[in-house]
């Protein structure tokens, strides 16, 4: 069983992660549709019967046309009918039973495949700009709590304070993206998507996966066509393992040479914290650090166990210095995409300061200029870009500074027209 190393931008086949599932979802239907073909059998049965009870009913009745409803023949005829029709039964619809094969995963069929489990389960996808905003939008806010639930792994293990220990009944398997907030999840992945910020494989697989050997990641990574069965094997049984058969907490402690990398992992991060180095909005993400990093132990820790013996991640009672080793390898590459979402400054605002500072070589004699005469300037960080230039401009609508004041032009080529509405003092 092997982790991934921070910072690759290799990408295991989306199906060793869907195929595991839809495998047990196979097998779930297979037991079902053995039963279903023994039911089949008496409900056959049953409905022969049950033609047999209607014609004798049938005739019943015609028999009791010939004899008056007092007589002791009738009440006899009554009593042979109410019996056939006791006997003649109702017979049930049967559904088939389901069998769910994702190939191509689309977000329809993630949403599926997460909605069939019996535990929440984080179903990834390389594109989760489009995943995230249909699970954020009003219409899906029930399985937006489930999702987020088994993002942070809430439903899975309590995180208690760093220098105690971790309970935990099922032990997750989760995609960490860097955060446990997963607001800051969505705005990270959207500006990626916007290419607001560089992409340094964030959209690719943060995944903890478990494989046999790592090579296996380096060569098939980029082929989507070879599947190693030991890999289905090894995840199916793990999935089994986590998700049906473990009932009752467990605790899980530090020994002695990891608390103390613990230790120092707290201090280090304390330090930072009360330099004047850090962003205030990231000093205020910091405190969850020390959390989120014991949080991504457990997983290593239970992978390494799993990779050991398959019967012995119950037993699993001490992170050790490795794990944790490896945990803040992940806490400090996640870090690097916290500065980038909160540390940054607004382009928007900087653009914004740009047009401000550059405006009196912008105005005609009515104080008016277009959103071309600041293309036309191809200034660093707008460029030609128009949808920037437009951004910038809104923002000092907003402020007060500049208002619009298109008009209908029946000549030439049309372009947006704002008049400054302060004075700019030098």
């Amino acid at each position: 069983m092997i982790i991934a190393e921070p910072g690759s931008r290799k990408s295991a086949p989306v199906r060793l992660v869907t195929e595991p599932l839809t495998a047990l979802e196979k097998a779930h239907a297979k037991s079902k549709m053995k039963s279903a073909k023994d039911d089949a059998k008496q409900l056959t049965k049953q409905k022969y019967k049950n033609s047999a009870y209607a014609k004798k009913a049938k005739s019943l009745v015609a028999q009791l046309l010939d004899h008056p409803p007092t007589s002791k023949e009738y009440k006899l005829l009554e009593l042979q009918l109410d019996d056939a029709l006791e006997k003649h039964q109702e017979i049930a619809k049967v559904k088939a039973p389901k069998i769910l094969v994702v190939q191509d995963p689309t977000l329809k069929g993630l949403l599926q495949i997460a909605e069939a489990q019996s535990e929440p389960v984080l179903i990834y996808k390389d594109e989760l700009a489009p995943f995230l905003e249909e699970v954020y939008s009003s219409k899906n806010s029930g399985f937006r709590r489930y999702l987020i639930e088994a993002m942070d792994g809430k439903n899975s293990y309590t995180n208690v304070t760093a220098l105690k220990s971790i309970q935990t009944v099922k032990p997750p398997i989760i995609s960490l993206l860097g955060t446990t907030q997963p607001s800051v999840i969505l705005k990270l992945v959207g500006k990626v998507a916007a290419e607001k910020i560089v992409d340094d494989g964030y959209i690719d697989r943060f995944q903890l996966l478990a494989f046999p050997n790592s090579s296996y990641v380096m060569e098939h990574s980029l082929n989507i066509e070879y599947v190693d069965e030991q890999s289905l094997v090894s995840l199916t049984t793990l999935v089994k393992l986590l998700y049906k058969k473990q009932k009752s907490a467990f605790m899980v402690t530090l020994n002695s040479q990891a608390k103390k990398q613990f230790d120092d992992f707290k201090a280090t991060l304390s330090k930072y914290q009360k330099s004047g180095d850090v962003p205030p909005l990231v000093k205020n993400k910091l405190s969850k650090y020390p959390d989120m990093m014991l949080s991504i132990a457990l997983v290593i820790a239970v992978l390494r166990s799993f990779e050991k013996d398959p019967s012995s991640i119950f037993t699993l009672k001490t992170l050790k210095s490795n794990d944790i080793e490896m945990a803040i390898k992940w806490t400090k590459y996640y870090f690097g995409h916290l500065k980038k979402l909160w540390g940054s400054k607004s382009s928007k605002k900087e653009n914004a300061l740009k047009v401000l500072v550059n405006i009196k070589s912008l105005l005609d004699s009515d104080k008016c200029f277009t959103t071309r005469d600041i293309t036309q300037r191809n200034w660093a960080g707008i460029n030609k870009d128009t949808d920037k230039a437009k951004s910038a401009l809104k923002l000092l609508v907003n402020e007060g500074v500049i208002k619009s004041v298109n008009t209908e032009k029946k000549t030439g080529r049309p372009s947006e027209k704002w008049q400054l509405i302060v004075n700019i003092v030098d």
